[in-house]
């Protein structure tokens, strides 16, 4: 399943998060859609990745491309990767 969406933050003229579940995509599909998901965001915009694995190669190319990110597992054993647009280099998945 894959699916885009987005939610206001508290103000509706600061931040937007996005959602993007590329769950279920074979490679490199999951990094690709992503990719262009975060080429989209603003400055001011967050995008949450749903994957089915640790992103290992995105977070690397978010590295390379100065982007923050961090992960967390969740229950089902599917990750969550906030990523926002930025030129300073914050890694914080593990």
């Amino acid at each position: 399943m894959n699916s885009l969406s987005h939610e206001s933050g508290p103000h509706p003229t600061h931040e937007i998060t996005h959602e993007i579940d590329v769950r279920g995509l074979p490679p490199p599909e999951p990094m690709m859609r992503v990719l262009e998901a975060v080429a989209m965001l603003t400055a001011e915009d967050r995008l949450v990745a749903v994957t089915e694995r640790r992103p290992l190669h995105l977070l690397a190319e978010l590295d390379a491309r100065g982007h923050r990110h961090r992960c967390e597992e969740m229950a089902d054993g599917s990750w969550r990767t906030t990523i926002t647009r930025s030129s300073s280099r914050e890694r914080t998945c593990p």
